[in-house]
């Protein structure tokens, strides 16, 4: 009750992973029939069965500039997971309600969800050589992300997809429930000198 009406506190870590580093060998207990496609708003409704909640945000972020979304759909044509990139500079109005700076070259991964019944599938592990191709040929050089320092399932994910910890913390204070202020660290730079990337065109997601 303390932290839902009077302070919260999150401490999120950023993490970092270079695009041209090979991915951990992963070996799946079974075969999947996972498809991992863009975010349309033809796809809205496939978010019905786990995610009725997030079929709001979706569309919010889908009207945004720039930002790109990525799902894994399951067998049925479900969403089981979806993540949402950003090239640039974040402000994340629906999670945490701060700003979070992107250097260029890098692709910011956001709002990371997986479905409770498919946790521990893999998911994310089984449709990574997908994902670190699908960045590379969008211009990216690296994927960075934050995670919040109590989440030990992601903080666990991050590791075995390579990422490692960067150094930089963001502290979120929260009054009130709605007040917000925000620590963050240094600017990032660069990590080597590159163009903006150039995002495709998006692909029919149904």
């Amino acid at each position: 009750l303390r932290e839902r009406f009077l302070y919260a506190h999150n401490e999120l870590h950023w993490f970092a992973r270079e695009l041209d580093q090979a991915p951990a060998p992963v070996r799946l207990a079974r075969r999947h029939a996972w498809r991992f496609v863009d975010i349309t708003p033809r796809l809205l409704p496939a978010f019905q069965r786990h995610f009725p909640e997030q079929i709001g945000v979706m569309a919010d972020l889908l009207t945004q500039p720039d930002l790109h979304g990525y799902v894994a759909l399951d067998s049925f044509g479900d969403v089981c997971a979806f993540m949402w990139i950003s090239p640039r500079d974040y402000y994340d109005s629906h999670y945490f309600r701060s700003w979070f700076p992107v250097a260029p070259g890098d692709a910011y991964l956001f709002a990371l969800e997986i479905a409770p019944t498919h946790r521990g599938s893999a998911l994310f592990l089984g449709g990574q050589d997908h994902l670190w191709q699908l960045l590379a040929s969008r211009g990216y050089r690296r994927a960075v992300a934050v995670v919040d320092c109590r989440n030990r399932i992601m903080l666990r994910l991050m590791e075995r997809l390579g990422f490692v910890r960067d150094g930089r913390k963001v502290h979120v204070h929260t009054f009130l429930g709605s007040m917000r202020l925000t620590s963050q660290p240094a600017r990032p730079q660069p990590p080597i000198p590159v163009t903006p990337p150039r995002l495709l065109p998006g692909k029919p997601g149904r």
